[in-house]
């Protein structure tokens, strides 16, 4: 029984810890850093898109 004690414990943990990063991060947009913001805003720009020709 403990055991199950424990994970439900370790759950409410991480539901508590994934709330609170949401409630930071809409409260104070970009305060925690972020992978994506690392990356090169004109990366998806800079491909060359795809030519369609008419046949």
């Amino acid at each position: 029984m403990s055991s199950l004690e424990f994970l439900g414990a370790v759950a409410l943990v991480a539901v508590m810890f994934l709330s609170l990063t949401a409630l930071v991060e809409i409260m104070f947009p970009g305060f925690l850093p972020s992978p994506l913001a690392r990356r090169n805003a004109n990366a998806a720009r800079a491909r060359k898109p795809a030519e369609r020709t008419i046949v």
